[in-house]
């Protein structure tokens, strides 16, 4: 199968690679020279320009996934989008592209993003329709981890809530380290204690006393709040956990 990958940072390298591993044929294609220098050294193929292939998986920032639907307009394939957008980003981008579209999302840690590409605690298929989403579930399927359709908005809050949920957890055990340290506990070893429980999560206890950083979380969960907001809904919790985040 041909496989188009637009956007050759972090998600659309692991993306292209664990393809490859596949069988497929993949090209990269990306608007810099340079990364694309970088990517032949790597031993992809790589274009500058995207042309027809089954499959087209949108790797680019959330910014840039409307202008580059604009660009496959002539170009023939399914459109995936895995960069991480607001929930309806997917339907409203069909309507104005007038093309299928589905929602993929990621869920790779920057240091880690082959091994979790290849071997995902699980896929999420946001379908445009039944055939398409039958078509990724057998184009996923050598993966071997499970594989949950369901439709785009729902694939896009599942996105924002798991990130939103791991920032919670972070700043919940950030607290409880500001907390500890006036009174002098050890605030790791707390979490060490509190983890043992299987209901909590070792995520938090072992990774606070900073705030969560780079590139996902901190977008994520202002992507989240602004989309409650617009939905009628005032995101307490979510709000604090930022506030947190910024002291």
């Amino acid at each position: 199968m041909k496989i188009s990958i637009i956007g050759a940072g972090v998600v659309g390298t692991a993306t292209a690679d664990c393809f490859l591993r596949f069988g497929h044929s993949v090209i990269c294609v990306d608007m810099s020279t340079e990364r694309l220098k970088a990517l032949i050294t790597e031993g992809f193929d790589v274009s500058e320009k995207a042309a027809d292939a089954d499959v087209h998986f949108i790797c680019t920032p959330d910014s840039a996934v409307d202008d580059t639907l604009a660009m496959l307009r002539d170009v023939a394939g399914l459109a995936v989008i895995r960069s991480t957008v607001a929930p309806g980003t997917t339907q409203r981008l069909m309507k104005k592209h007038s093309r299928h579209i589905c929602f993929v999302p990621e869920f790779l840690r920057a240091a880690t993003a082959l091994q979790d590409e290849v071997n995902p605690w699980r896929v999420v298929v946001g379908e445009c329709c039944t055939t398409h989403g039958k078509f990724l579930e057998e184009l996923y399927g050598p993966i071997l981890s499970p594989i949950v359709r369901v439709d785009p908005t729902t694939a896009e809050m599942a996105k924002l809530t798991c990130n939103a949920y791991l920032a919670m957890l972070i700043s919940y055990f950030n607290e409880i380290h500001e907390i500890c340290d006036r009174v002098g506990v050890n605030s790791h070893e707390v979490g060490k204690i509190a983890s043992m429980d299987p209901r909590i999560s070792t995520y938090g206890a072992t990774q606070h006393s900073k705030p969560y950083r780079g590139a996902c979380l901190p977008k994520d969960i202002r992507m989240l709040i602004s989309f409650s907001q617009a939905a009628g809904v005032n995101p307490i919790l979510l709000k604090a956990v930022e506030k947190i985040n910024e002291k």
